[in-house]
């Protein structure tokens, strides 16, 4: 089985998810702010047994550090993860009572021990055996304790799986590798400028994001996630928070949705929303959420096969169907359908050799990225 984040930052020797944590408070602030979606207040962390799968750099680990954890469990695959990790807690950086750092593949990692909190960002989706890999991190969680994960929609990647279908174009323009690198990066610049709060290392996102081959199951969204621990977890926030509940809590128990039925309900009810972090939640739709991301999810697949064929020649349908997606939201989502237009026009550009192109209003396009969700273990039944 291959190891796909493994498997590229290792052969790159890179950990490309390093943040400019320069500005400390602001990184903690973020931190809490996520935390606070997720229903996991400092208390969650105070004194309680924490493991994070693939901490890479550890600039997250140095808020969580601080939150008092009695035990921390830091579990990586890659050794350049490892190495700068075990350079934060030489430096004092990343501090716990007592602390552990273990170089280990993920879904090999085995331990005798349950975890108050177990998290594991920007990992789970585009794993081989996405829901498998899940339910294995989630083993580690003791009862009433919480696994907390990113996910990824089709509506909320495909802003990115645009930007991919450059990559091979530019490919051909620039065969050495190094070369390619550089031009990405400054292709992206003005798209990453444009977004407030970015933090990660533009080379690292570009490497992430775009040089990195991803597979299909890089889409793995919050009711998939739901879906493969729904034995045994209930979902306890997410972020965005999207979901409401005006149930009376007497009477959830006797709902036929429970907690996890009522989140998926909520998922489909908003899910078209992460296609623009630009436009606003508000009112009904004209169209239906999920139909959308069916067709982003067909687009995405398309995209893959592209990618795995070199297949340069498809670019006109997937423009096609990028074409019609503008069409269904140019009412309700007018930003968006511009910015897809725009797209199209500067990537026809590009395919006919003009790497100078025009993208104009696509450039401050991105989808809500990553979306979270936490899940509680359920409590040992009485009687």
């Amino acid at each position: 089985m291959g190891k796909p984040f493994l498997d590229f930052y290792s052969s790159r020797k890179i950990i490309p998810v390093r943040q400019d944590i320069s500005d400390l408070d602001l990184h903690f602030q973020k931190r809490s702010a996520l935390y606070r979606h997720l229903g996991m207040p400092p208390a969650v962390f105070k004194e309680r047994r924490v493991l994070e799968f693939g901490p890479g750099s550890g600039d997250d680990a140095v808020h969580t550090s601080t939150l008092n954890p009695a035990l921390y469990v830091l579990v990586d695959g890659n050794p350049y993860s490892v190495n700068a990790v075990r350079e934060k807690i030489d430096k004092g950086a990343i501090v716990a009572d007592k602390l552990e750092c273990i170089e280990s593949e993920i879904f090999n990692f085995s331990d005798d021990r349950l975890f108050d909190v177990v998290t594991c960002e920007g990992v789970v989706p585009g794993q081989e055996n996405t829901a498998d890999f899940l339910r294995h991190i989630s083993s580690f969680v003791d009862v009433d304790g919480i696994v907390m994960l990113t996910t990824h929609s089709p509506t909320s990647l495909l802003a990115e799986i645009c930007r991919r279908m450059i990559k091979p174009l530019f490919a051909k323009a620039y065969p050495n590798p190094e070369e390619e690198l550089k031009r990405l990066v400054e292709f992206f610049t003005p798209d990453l400028d444009s977004l407030q709060g970015m933090t990660r290392i533009y080379e690292d996102w570009v490497l992430d994001t775009i040089v990195h081959p991803w597979k299909r199951e890089v889409v793995f969204t919050i009711p998939d996630a739901i879906d493969a621990l729904d034995e045994n977890f209930d979902a306890l926030g997410t972020s965005p928070s999207f979901s409401q509940d005006w149930r009376w809590y007497k009477a959830v128990p006797q709902d036929t949705l429970g907690v996890n039925g009522h989140v998926r309900a909520e998922y489909n009810k908003w899910s078209a929303y992460f296609l623009d972090y630009r436009v606003e939640p508000g009112k009904a739709l004209d169209f239906c959420s999920k139909t959308l991301e069916e067709s982003c999810a067909d687009i995405h697949n398309l995209h893959i096969d592209i990618w795995e064929a070199d297949n340069i020649g498809a670019l006109p349908v997937f423009l096609g169907k990028l074409s019609d997606v503008a069409d269904t939201i140019a009412t309700d989502m007018a930003p968006t359908a511009v910015s897809i237009g725009d797209y199209i026009d500067g990537m026809q550009g590009l395919i006919n050799g003009n790497f100078g192109a025009d993208f104009g209003n696509f450039r401050p396009w991105f989808g809500r990225g990553m979306q979270y969700i936490s899940l509680m273990r359920r409590p040992l039944k009485t009687g």
